[in-house]
């Protein structure tokens, strides 16, 4: 099988791939969202191959680009990417232009993001729940541990807020997280890939996931099941670049939690 042959090759390859810095995947508002509620809060998602830190100066610009809110946020991303938070006090102001400017401290890419509010507050999910269809799991021993890649679709429930996001919670011990978010695209669809360390011999994985709404509050959890395909034992670590590739092959992608 093609993808499980590369999904294996990118598990033993022993020369890790370069790593790119975190970036800006995505925004709830998104790029030229009108009617945004003005309780809303201003999320950047970072995405990065191979996880890892960085320190962000996160902006809220008004129309004559003044500054009306900023946080400086140190995010530690430990799987794919991770989310920054901006939630000004007293709200938006309505009917205004506004810019959501992300800023990394190491003089990366600066990323700037317009949109419009409204009048309203956000209405939220209501009882909506996401849908999760676990839809590939493949395991590799690596140095003595079993090491789980993963792919998932989430179908969001509907949103009349139009900025959700959605998440797979994380199940590393400890973690108060997700391993993995991200925002669904035009037809509410996520894909999500993501690899954990599981003791003993896997044979099958669980996976939780939830939708979370404009003010930040998660959705009830659901749950989906697949039996896990064992791909035999490497003593090389994974490179998390070939491994994405590999996993790209599924059109799946990844993320944590804020």
């Amino acid at each position: 099988m093609l993808i499980a042959f590369a999904l294996s090759t990118a598990f033993a390859y022993s020369i890790a791939a370069p790593c790119p810095p975190l970036m800006v995947s995505d925004t709830r508002p998104a790029l030229g969202q009108t009617g945004v509620p003005t309780d809303a809060r201003l999320v950047a998602v970072l995405y990065g191959d191979c996880g890892g830190s960085g320190t962000y100066l996160v902006e809220l610009l008004g129309a004559d680009a003044s500054v009306l809110a900023s946080e400086t946020q140190t995010v530690t991303v430990p799987d794919m990417s991770g989310l920054l938070v901006l939630t000004p006090d007293g709200g938006l102001s309505p009917n205004t232009d506004h810019v959501l400017r992300v800023t990394p401290e190491d003089g990366g890419e600066v990323s700037e993001v317009a949109f419009t509010t409204g009048e309203g507050l956000v209405v939220g999910l209501g009882a909506g729940v996401p849908s999760l269809a676990l839809e590939y799991a493949s395991a590799t021993k690596i140095d003595g541990e079993w090491v789980v890649a993963w792919g998932a679709r989430i179908d969001a429930a509907a949103d009349p807020d139009g900025l959700s996001l959605v998440g797979i919670l994380s199940e590393e011990e400890g973690v108060d997280g997700f391993a993995g978010v991200a925002a669904p695209d035009a037809e509410g669809v996520a894909v999500l890939y993501g690899s954990q360390t599981v003791s003993g011999r896997p044979k099958e994985l669980c996976l939780d996931a939830v939708q979370i709404d404009g003010l930040g509050l998660e959705s009830e959890a659901v749950e989906s099941c697949l039996e896990v395909d064992r791909q035999g034992c490497s003593t090389a670590p994974a490179a998390p670049g070939l491994l994405a590739a590999a996993l790209a092959l599924l059109g799946l992608r990844r993320r944590a939690r804020r």
